[in-house]
């Protein structure tokens, strides 16, 4: 073989393979921005998954608390407007809803409505209410102060709690 055309033969392998090569990062660089974008996708749902199971375990340690409580049903309201308002107060008490909730557990929802109350008897109320076992959590708190009895007024509260 002549040293020429073999000369030649090699410069044009050299050529085709640095063509090639060059096609190929190509090709590897457009994909690289698609594959960078399905593995951001990844990571932010992982992330989210993360969150969520975060907040099933949190969810879980509640349930195991109030499955732990001696007394599945709370005290009812009207019997903690007893302990803490005085009984000269005009006082209503009506149950608004009842839901089911997770495991057998069920939202109760109350209003109450206290006229001519003491601020101070509403908020003792509040207070029996959120530490009864199981809890009533106060939802909503509308207070009206009566401007011919400072101290007083009229005092609608929403609470809820879970019984089983």
């Amino acid at each position: 073989m002549n040293v020429r055309l073999a000369l030649r033969l090699a410069w044009v392998a050299a050529a085709v393979s640095v063509v090639t090569g060059i096609a190929f990062a190509a090709g590897t660089a457009a994909r690289v921005g698609a594959t960078r974008a399905r593995l951001a996708s990844k990571v932010s749902a992982f992330a989210a998954l993360r969150e969520m199971q975060d907040r099933l375990l949190r969810h879980e340690a509640a349930c195991r608390v109030f499955e732990a409580l001696p007394r599945k049903r709370p005290r009812s309201p009207a019997e903690l407007l007893e302990l803490a308002v005085a009984g000269n107060v005009a006082r209503e008490v009506r149950e608004a809803e009842r839901a089911p909730a997770f495991g057998g557990w069920t939202v109760r929802r109350c209003d109450i409505s206290l006229t001519g109350a003491a601020l101070a008897e509403a908020a003792a109320f509040a207070a029996a209410a959120e530490a009864a076992r199981p809890p009533w959590r106060l939802v909503k708190c509308d207070v009206r102060a009566d401007p011919r009895a400072p101290g007083s007024g009229r005092v609608a509260l929403r609470v809820e709690a879970l019984e089983k």
